[in-house]
């Protein structure tokens, strides 16, 4: 089966609907787009695995991704799916941290690697942004809680 190109735009013209990015102004959108890096990622492929050290964040511009953990006895435990719009790595990226799961494409998929000092860059000098990471990781904290407060 031939891979059928896609030509993934510019962040500003991505048209992947409510992303992360949508409350930078288009510099910063042209900033983050010079910048990344686009791949495409066979289904079964790994993107990213648990253990190793983040050099960036990925955004799904077309696929969808299973997220997973190793278990105790080495079994594969799906953590969540994510798809398109949606951002990867980002709190190890974040935290300076190794991934804490393994990113496997679902689907062939083609995604955007935007490089953790540019990400850092917008994130530093944008705080309609960082809001916005703000509240991403506390939707990641609500949904993972297991016990009521």
């Amino acid at each position: 089966m031939k891979r059928q190109p896609v030509d993934i735009p510019s962040c500003s013209n991505c048209g992947n609907g409510n992303t992360i990015f949508c409350c930078l102004p288009s510099e910063e959108l042209d900033k983050l787009s010079v910048n990344k890096d686009n791949n495409f990622f066979k289904k079964g492929q790994v993107i990213f695995y648990e253990g190793n050290h983040p050099h960036g964040m990925y955004c799904i511009y077309k696929g969808k991704v299973k997220i997973s953990k190793l278990g105790d006895e080495g079994k594969e435990q799906i953590v969540r799916f994510a798809g398109e719009g949606e951002l990867l790595g980002y709190r190890s990226s974040l935290s300076n941290e190794s991934y804490k799961a393994t990113a496997t494409a679902m689907e062939d998929c083609y995604i955007c690697h935007i490089p953790k000092d540019k990400f850092s860059d917008v994130l530093n000098n944008n705080s309609n942004f960082s809001l916005e990471i703000i509240k991403l990781l506390s939707n990641d904290l609500k949904k993972i809680r297991t016990k009521p407060y």
